[in-house]
């Protein structure tokens, strides 16, 4: 949940290719053989206010397979004031913040 509408980045590494959608609209592709490297990949978008729903899908070519995402603001600073839900539909799994 985001308190304001502002801009952020959304920086993800991935073990290969991946596909990323904020609120249903792709945001971000890449079709690649590559190993997980944190920030390896920065995607500069807009969160609304309020619940702004992630889905990160990875793609495994070869061997191992990995995925980290992280929220920074717009200048690479993390996000202390954002919760982060995790969701199965009609299920919460956890919550933090």
């Amino acid at each position: 949940m985001s308190p304001e509408r502002r801009d952020v980045q959304i920086r993800l590494a991935s073990d290969d290719g991946f596909r990323l959608w904020l609120n249903g609209r792709l945001v971000g592709e890449a079709s690649l053989s590559r190993p997980a490297r944190r920030d390896s990949t920065i995607i500069e978008t807009v969160f609304e206010k309020g619940a702004n729903r992630i889905l990160f899908k990875v793609s495994e070519r070869t061997g191992g397979h990995a995925a980290c995402l992280r929220l920074t603001d717009s200048r690479g600073r993390p996000m202390t004031d954002v919760d982060v839900m995790l969701e199965i539909p009609e299920r919460k799994l956890a919550s933090t913040r």
